[in-house]
């Protein structure tokens, strides 16, 4: 893949590149394949993010700094796969967010019990609307949180951003969030 990475690319990035790949290629494969797994798509894809994540780096390689903080630049290099990864998905996949009535797990037993399900699914798809009208900060912020069950620590790290401004962005994105759902 590192042939291939470098053949896209300019000469007097190669060294970086290089430097990058080996140290945190196989940090990024797993963090796509995380994401492709939760959307069971086929691993196979993963090293696809990998290497898009590479040649989108490579326009901007003389602005990382390889000598600076370590752990600020392997969580940017997650950060890049991430979001080359979720990207991928909401563009060939976008239709993976709509609920089958098989993936609702309800239990025939009583008609109470299956509308209080297809209730809550309701809510939850209203939620989702809304977080996915917000801003960019707070929709990042509240979707790592209570989407992927990530702490402040970790929405953090892969976000580049200090942990109390990541509390702060849960806690008005939050407080936003419940103002509009309670008004609707």
């Amino acid at each position: 893949m590192l042939e291939i990475i470098l053949a896209l690319t300019e000469e007097e990035s190669h060294e970086v590149l290089t430097y990058l790949y080996h140290k945190y290629a196989q940090d990024m494969l797993k963090v796509a394949k995380y994401h492709l797994s939760k959307w069971k798509i086929v691993y196979f894809e993963a090293e696809d993010m990998v290497q898009e994540a590479f040649i989108r780096l490579s326009k901007y390689v003389d602005t990382i700094d390889v000598n600076g903080d370590e752990m600020r630049l392997r969580a940017f290099m997650k950060t890049v796969a991430e979001n080359v990864t979720l990207t991928y998905i909401r563009k060939e996949y976008p239709k993976k967010d709509t609920v089958s009535f098989e993936d609702l797990d309800c239990e025939p037993s009583s008609e109470d019990h299956i509308i209080d399900e297809i209730h809550s699914k309701e809510e939850y798809n209203r939620v989702l609307a809304i977080i996915r009208q917000m801003k960019p900060i707070y929709r990042d912020a509240l979707t790592l949180r209570y989407l992927y069950d990530m702490d402040a620590e970790t929405i953090a790290s892969l976000t580049n951003t200090p942990v109390k401004t990541v509390y702060t962005r849960l806690e008005r994105g939050t407080s936003m969030l419940s103002k509009i759902f309670n008004t609707n």
